[in-house]
């Protein structure tokens, strides 16, 4: 009697209307998914316009793209169904004419898929380890946890996909010496990699601000290079509206808000690069690398290749969605996707946890606890935080950018880029600002920013308390 009575869909006007879409529809759950799937798909085609670099031509082969999955993560496990549908639906068969709905196949497939997921778990050694060629291999038997059979889950359900699991404890050893470990505090000998990190986040980080802050930083740089490493074109990351509010916002309170164009936005990332700190053997060759002679000259398409190729795209197709719409849409496909999600995620009490003490939170989780409320009242202020954000500009060419020369000027080197960029989280070092809300930290003496690298003004909060 109640499906009966219940008005008909706003969209298809024939299944019955079951689900609220941002207030202002009802909408069946076939039209919902459709509607996620639209505006997943949208920002997706924009973002190929934007990146293509073949004119008004379509790329001659199909674009690469590293998903970052979060195991257990809402957005990100429904941004990989997402595309794997969309693949699907390019390489179906061209259906018949005439056929209804006889829609989407005989496309050319336009995109491939890598899907990484950076492992966090620092209190065991990890499972894999990585080849010079980045390839993995099976290192120990060790008992399965949640994460690792949500994993082995992931891999069963997408079997065309690419996956890459990647261990938190391989930071140090970054091919692309994103990280300067220089500006960072040494790393403890005598111990393993991941032992090494657990005593840097959990003993020498003093809150549970910088412990998150510096662990997500650190993915981040992860995934980049994993990017690299696998050819890939762009960096996909399934971030919602919600979380880019989070962001922006957690961001700002840290003192890294001059960070946010290149942190919330879409675009182009530089990735910086440093010379490598952590062997003695390999300073006295860094340092020769860093200091060329006078002779020495930088020019315009030297620089122009050196960004090109230190270049990321970044990419947040989720950013129109809002985290309870995607939270809905993982229980509505066929088989739902909260099979994939660990128990312990997916369980009524995990969502019921009571907050005892806000001095264990960490920013970033007081934000996240914030804007769910705010998301539930009023949905279309989380929205305008994140368009507002999208207005703001980048300075300069990115995030690692070396300051382009002036008409007659040359440039030496790389030591003006170094100068430039935070040792952690590679963004442009906004050397006003920072002298102003540095206080307490002080500055660096010459001589330690000679033998250390710089840290930006919200990184040093988060390594010095």
């Amino acid at each position: 009697m109640a499906e009966a009575s219940q008005a008909p869909c706003n969209r298809c006007q024939e299944n019955p209307g079951t689900l609220d879409l941002r207030g202002a529809e009802r909408v069946c759950p076939q039209c919902f998914c459709t509607y996620v799937g639209n505006k997943t798909i949208k920002r997706m085609e924009q973002m190929q316009r934007e990146t293509r670099n073949s004119g008004s031509k379509l790329p001659t082969r199909p674009q690469r793209y590293l998903l970052a999955l979060s195991c257990g993560g809402a957005s990100s496990t429904a941004l990989l169904n997402l595309l794997h549908d969309n693949l699907a639906r390019q390489q179906a068969p061209q259906p018949a004419k005439g056929t209804k709905g006889g829609k989407g196949g005989g496309q050319r497939v336009r995109f491939e898929i890598v899907v990484a997921w950076v492992d966090c778990d620092l209190s065991r050694p990890p499972p894999v380890s990585f080849s010079a060629d980045g390839e993995t291999a099976d290192t120990e038997t060790r008992p399965e946890t949640e994460a690792d059979a949500a994993w082995q889950r992931y891999k069963a359900r997408y079997p065309t996909f690419t996956f890459h699991r990647i261990p938190l404890s391989s930071a140090p050893s970054l091919r692309t010496n994103s990280i300067d470990w220089s500006s960072l505090p040494p790393l403890k000998e005598g111990l393993t990699p991941h032992e090494q990190l657990a005593d840097l986040l959990y003993t020498r980080l003093a809150t549970p601000s910088s412990r998150a802050d510096v662990q997500r930083l650190l993915v981040r740089h992860l995934l980049m290079d994993a990017a690299r490493r696998e050819g890939c074109d762009v960096l996909l990351l399934g971030t919602n509206t919600t979380a880019l509010a989070e962001l922006t916002l957690a961001e700002t309170a840290k003192g890294r808000g001059f960070s946010l164009p290149w942190q919330v936005n879409d675009g182009p990332f530089q990735l910086p690069s440093f010379a490598s700190y952590l062997s003695p053997s390999s300073q006295g060759q860094n340092q020769d690398q860093q200091a060329p002679s006078e002779d020495t000259k930088a020019t315009e398409s030297d620089i122009a290749n050196s960004k090109a190729n230190n270049q990321l795209s970044i990419y947040h197709p989720l950013r129109e969605l809002f985290r309870s719409e995607l939270q809905t849409y993982i229980t509505l496909t066929t088989p739902p996707l909260t099979d994939l999600l660990p128990a312990s995620i997916t369980s009524p009490a995990a969502a019921a946890v009571a907050v005892v003490s806000h001095k264990d939170l960490s920013i970033d989780e007081v934000m996240s606890r914030y804007f769910a409320e705010v998301e539930v009242n009023y949905p279309s202020v989380v929205a305008n935080v994140v368009r507002t954000t999208g207005k703001l500009e980048r300075p300069g060419a990115g995030a690692a950018a070396a300051e382009e020369p002036k008409e007659g000027e040359t440039t030496t080197g790389t030591s003006r880029s170094r100068q430039r960029q935070c040792g952690l989280c590679g963004i442009v070092l906004d050397e006003a600002g920072d002298a102003r809300w540095r206080g307490e930290l002080g500055e660096q003496a010459p001589e330690v920013e000679e033998r250390r690298g710089k840290l930006c003004y919200g990184c040093g909060r988060s390594m010095n308390g």
